[in-house]
């Protein structure tokens, strides 16, 4: 029953969840955030040091539909061999973001920030650079890491783990330094991040529902 009634909830802040990120990309695709955009992109990269490019850059390549599709296969198998196969189902829910997320950048016309505010300093040649559509709504690497970061919360909250509240704290720092560096590098806007963080959390609330009673049987 406890279980129960926490699903019950999972759900109910995946819908509102899921009905903001809707609501503010019909808010992205009717009006201008330019002006708020580039302002707060602005104040980060006026009041950081140059030092902390590399720092941020790294989270570039570890919100990436590769290395996010890597973990995400890892906690799959690692699942499959303990035979939570209801959480696997949860798992099933990545493709439908990322699909969503193409469709925001195919049919919300959001260019993303001008090359001259780019400050990533990591390049690498992944496949998933090159499906572009020239539009940056909402963010592919929050959508993702916010996905799989809300399950991994989930799933140490209600699990019996050691120093719980060390990890949640970690896992909540990296989601936040994601977000953060996104805008600071000038790869999206904030509006793209909140509503990659909007998209990614629905989801990871819906996943959640199908992994947190595979705990019972830990």
């Amino acid at each position: 029953m406890y279980f129960f009634e926490v699903q019950k909830k999972f759900f109910t802040k995946a819908c509102l969840l899921f009905l903001s990120f809707i609501l503010l990309s019909v808010f992205v695709a009717q009006y201008d955030t330019l002006a708020l955009d580039i302002f707060l992109t602005d104040v980060l990269q006026q009041n950081i040091p140059r030092i902390f490019d590399l720092f941020f850059s790294m989270f570039s390549l570890l919100g990436s539909a590769e290395i996010t599709t890597f973990i995400l296969i890892i906690l799959a198998i690692q699942w499959l061999v303990k035979k939570n196969y209801l959480a696997l189902l949860g798992l099933t829910l990545f493709p439908v973001i990322s699909l969503i997320e193409l469709a925001g950048k195919f049919f919300i016309h959001h260019s993303g920030p001008p090359v001259a505010l780019y400050r990533g300093i990591l390049h690498f040649n992944l496949p998933s650079q090159f499906i572009q559509t020239g539009y940056s709504y909402p963010s592919g690497h929050v959508t993702r890491t916010t996905f799989l970061i809300v399950i991994f919360l989930a799933f140490v909250y209600f699990g019996k783990y050691r120093r719980k509240k060390i990890v949640l704290f970690i896992l909540a720092l990296f989601l936040f330094i994601m977000l953060f560096s996104r805008i600071y590098l000038g790869e999206h806007w904030a509006s793209d991040v909140l509503g990659g963080l909007l998209l990614g959390s629905s989801f990871g609330m819906l996943a959640s529902i199908f992994t947190t009673p595979c705990l019972d049987r830990k």
